[in-house]
């Protein structure tokens, strides 16, 4: 009985163990897979260089044919796989000349990312920004080229803070959220450019347990109990 007691609160620990958050650290995204609206002709423009961990390289959408959209307004966005299920503690945005006035982050969770135009609303918004603006009395959010962070959003504090640009709104879901996917999506830009440009998407999160992951350990611990029981029969 004795032993029991000791095997069940092994399984006990073990369960638990499995189950602890991991230590929250900068996610790398390099090499991962990203989708984006559209590209811009430059060759150094490619969707893949918002995420690869170089200050220096940067994303740059198509531009619209004219007439498509109303002034100062686009729909723009890009998304990455985060590799594993995350939640998301914090994001740095790194913006070049074509600078979102509103925009959204969103995280998704399931093996193939929603079409941010045909299904949005599957996504979940953990941080909205409207009205933001260029210049002002702090310096304007165009061509840093890495030198500084833009725009911090800490979910663990649930503060947003713009380090370049002036903001009419912010809204930052405190505790983030949870996903395997992350959305940046704007609708208007920071002046009458309908191009988005971002020269890199710094992620930190921790990778939460899949419940399999947990299960995995309850029954291999409690095959163990078993075994050990019928030893002692």
């Amino acid at each position: 009985m004795k032993n029991c007691t000791m095997l069940l609160a092994l399984v006990a620990m073990v369960v638990l163990a499995a189950g602890a958050p991991a230590p929250a650290g900068i996610i790398d995204l390099s090499g991962q897979s990203v989708t984006a609206d559209s590209v811009n002709s430059d060759p150094g423009s490619a969707k893949e260089r918002a995420f690869d961990n170089a200050a220096t390289t940067r994303w740059t959408s198509a531009y619209a044919p004219q007439g498509q959209y109303p002034a100062g307004t686009h729909s723009r966005w890009i998304y990455v796989d985060l590799g594993a299920l995350y939640e998301i503690d914090k994001v740095r945005v790194d913006i070049e000349n074509s600078a979102p006035g509103d925009y959204t982050l969103r995280v998704y969770n399931g093996a193939t990312a929603p079409d941010p135009i045909t299904a949005l609303g599957s996504w979940t918004t953990i941080a909205t920004i409207t009205g933001r603006q260029v210049g002002g009395t702090v310096p304007p959010a165009v061509n840093y080229n890495g030198t500084t962070w833009d725009e911090t959003f800490d979910f663990d504090a649930g503060t947003h803070t713009s380090h370049t640009g002036t903001v009419g709104t912010a809204s930052v879901v405190s505790g983030g959220g949870t996903g395997n996917w992350l959305l940046l999506h704007s609708t208007k830009a920071a002046g009458n450019n309908d191009a988005l440009s971002l020269w890199e998407v710094e992620v930190t999160g921790h990778v939460v347990p899949e419940p399999s992951t947990l299960a995995l350990a309850a029954v291999g611990l409690l095959g163990l109990i078993g075994f050990g029981w019928r030893r002692k029969r």
